[in-house]
């Protein structure tokens, strides 16, 4: 819940079907929804079964624009176009973010107007966040975070690890298993051997 001072956060997920587990989508926006800065959710989607999760937590779902995931940051930064919103856009492999780490990370990035989380390798990006009436300009891929503090983005320091580790590999997982991961994650990797 958002107190008078604090800043308004609108936040934009990603998730693509084919490469994003579903326990670690679920965590990611069950703690957007939870932090307490946040005030919107919005969640770029095409993949049925994710849609109607995401819905269930009161998060607006947009469908998937096609041409990538900057498009799909893009859509959905449109739909949270205000003047006095902030918006971060955050990835949705995930597993070990909390709600805390959310309002901890947010609360040092709005004292930027471009702010951006490395991922654990400082080649990728897990966050990127933009002050209230400054367009959003996504760059994910390979080498994003040299791109975003290219384009004047922030580099956020604050020894956090979890808000850094994203899961591409199963080595990422195991990074993750380490650091402690959600719980639907961890639900999810009981059942499963893929892995």
């Amino acid at each position: 819940m958002i107190s008078d001072g604090e800043p308004s956060w609108h936040a934009v997920v990603s998730i693509k079907s084919l490469d994003q587990a579903m326990g670690m989508a679920e965590d990611v926006i069950a703690a957007l929804v939870r932090a307490r800065v946040v005030a919107g959710v919005v969640v770029v989607c095409d993949d049925p079964p994710i849609c109607r999760m995401a819905r269930s937590y009161g998060a607006d779902v947009l469908r998937d624009p096609g041409g990538g995931l900057n498009a799909a940051f893009c859509q959905g930064t449109r739909l949270r176009a205000r003047a006095d919103c902030r918006v971060c856009l955050v990835m949705a492999d995930l597993p070990c973010l909390t709600a805390e780490l959310v309002d901890t990370v947010l609360a040092d990035a709005a004292r930027h107007r471009k702010a951006v989380v490395p991922d654990l390798a400082g080649t990728g990006t897990t966050m990127l966040t933009s002050a209230a009436g400054t367009v959003t300009s996504p760059r994910f891929g390979p080498g994003s975070f040299r791109r975003h503090v290219a384009s004047g983005a922030q580099p956020i320091a604050l020894d956090v690890p979890q808000v850094r580790c994203d899961v591409d590999t199963p080595e990422d997982l195991r990074v993750a298993l380490r650091l402690e991961i959600s719980r639907n994650t961890a639900a999810a990797v009981a059942m499963t051997t893929t892995w």
